[in-house]
């Protein structure tokens, strides 16, 4: 599991949900600043939105590990915070899917 410093505000009128259903748009906003970030976010699922905090999960521990970097969290954020205008921080998990 990886963390960002702490981040500025996230709007807590966003769930879940809502993050699941613009993806598609955030993952042409990423794609414009790194496709190799893109690339990877293709195989993550939106776990979870809470207190400011979104949560991607992998069924890849590798996977997890390269978006948990530093630069690819930061692409994710910058994004996020062009797309939304929220400032959140960025976790991954990795979450095996069942058999």
């Amino acid at each position: 599991m990886t963390d960002d410093e702490p981040a500025g505000g996230g709007d807590p009128t966003l769930t879940t949900a809502d993050v699941q259903r613009i993806w598609p748009e955030l993952l042409r906003v990423v794609r414009g600043h790194r496709r190799t970030t893109e690339g990877l976010l293709l195989s993550a699922k939106v776990h979870d939105l809470a207190d400011g905090t979104l949560t991607l999960s992998f069924a890849s521990p590798p996977l997890a590990n390269i978006m948990g970097e530093d630069l690819n969290r930061q692409v994710l954020r910058q994004s996020v915070e062009e797309l939304l205008g929220v400032r959140w921080t960025v976790q991954t998990i990795v979450d095996f899917p069942a058999p």
